[in-house]
């Protein structure tokens, strides 16, 4: 073939060589990106459900032992564990006051409101070892008063 003939097919042929590696690029690269990152997205999604089936079941294998266990007596459990570390602090109980049994899938809220006088670091003391107390109790709200002072004795 004459190489004026064959200029036009190799134009030809590098022009469409460099339309095929353009459409590499441009089309098919950010495809594959594209499905890598939904490949990610879908292993993601799968783990979460994975955990959220192992805390369903976890969920399952408590109930029968939350049956188990009736407002009566965690209430009293509260009540008894409460005095019990009052009594180990120093402080001494006044009033205790229960309030309704709250009821939630993942857990069962019993709250008590307790009157107690005790000095500055007796109260700290107390509230130290119900927060690191093993089960799990926490102080939701305090309020601190005074004590009435005595009256002066009269001459």
């Amino acid at each position: 073939m004459d190489r004026n003939k064959r200029l036009p097919l190799i134009l030809g042929g590098l022009i469409a060589l460099a339309t095929l590696v353009l459409g590499l690029q441009m089309v098919v690269r950010p495809g594959l990106s594209r499905l890598r990152e939904n490949q990610t997205l879908l292993a993601e999604e799968r783990q979460k459900s994975e955990l959220v089936r192992q805390l369903q079941d976890q969920l399952a294998r408590m109930e029968p032992w939350q049956r188990r266990l009736s407002s009566d007596q965690m209430m009293e459990w509260l009540v008894s564990e409460l005095t019990r570390l009052a009594r180990e602090s120093g402080v001494r109980v006044i009033a205790i006051q229960s309030h309704p049994v709250t009821h939630a899938p993942e857990a069962t809220s019993v709250s008590v409101s307790l009157e107690i006088e005790s000095s500055y670091h007796e109260l700290g003391r107390f509230l130290s070892l119900v927060e690191s107390s093993p089960p799990l109790i926490l102080v939701e709200r305090i309020e601190i008063k005074a004590a009435a002072a005595p009256a002066a004795p009269r001459a």
